[in-house]
């Protein structure tokens, strides 16, 4: 009997239990972060939402007229930054360690369920430690995962409209200018959209494959 592993004076039935605690734990703090991570979001659209309201039906619009065109350069530069930033440091950061989170709570799982079943049903694939993991093969999974693409498209989008707004405010308040100048950002906008897609097609896993 190996006197390092903690296993060996348990019984099945402990060995079981333990597995499962530690499934839930994995489990929760899934849930949890994903939680989190979509509160954050939803405050951001609220947030770009609101900024582009408060633009079309006060007289910000007006008092930009005459705004320097650095501040637009500015203001562009910040737009930029963050969808940027929002992308690749909170969704596609919180995407990876959910990953990690979930793959172990379907390891401990899986582990708890060949104790039950006693039968020659497959091991379980122990997940690579997270400095082993591969950084390409990670972003493209990311890239396809469907609530992370939501997520980078809603942000990039109200972007998009707050940054019309504030560019309308350089020229002219009039509701006439404000659609015609949306009408013509229409194609624009949906090929930006296009090359989204393109770089986060519509797929979408959780569980890792088992095969």
């Amino acid at each position: 009997m190996d006197a390092t592993d903690p296993t060996a004076t348990m019984s099945k039935k402990d060995e079981f239990d333990a597995l499962m605690k530690l499934a839930d734990f994995r489990f929760k703090r899934w849930a949890d972060r994903r939680q989190y991570e979509w509160k954050v979001s939803l405050a951001l659209w609220a947030g770009l939402a609101g900024a582009a309201v408060v633009l079309k039906t006060t007289g910000v619009m007006q008092a930009l007229k005459n705004a320097p065109p650095s501040l637009w350069i500015v203001l562009g530069a910040l737009l930029l930054l963050m969808w940027v930033g929002h992308a690749w440091k909170w969704v596609f950061w919180n995407w990876k360690r959910n990953q990690a989170d979930i793959n172990l709570a379907f390891f401990f799982a899986d582990t708890a369920e060949g104790i039950l079943r006693k039968s020659n049903s497959p091991k379980p694939i122990e997940p690579l430690p997270r400095k082993q993991s591969d950084t390409n093969d990670d972003f493209r999974t990311f890239c396809r995962a469907v609530p992370c693409q939501f997520q980078i498209a809603a942000t990039f989008i109200l972007a998009i409209i707050l940054g019309i707004y504030l560019f309308l405010g350089s020229q002219t308040p009039s509701v006439e200018r404000c659609s015609a100048a949306i009408e013509a950002t229409g194609p624009p906008l949906i090929a930006s959209i296009d090359i989204i897609h393109s770089l986060f097609p519509f797929h979408s896993t959780v569980r890792p494959n088992r095969a």
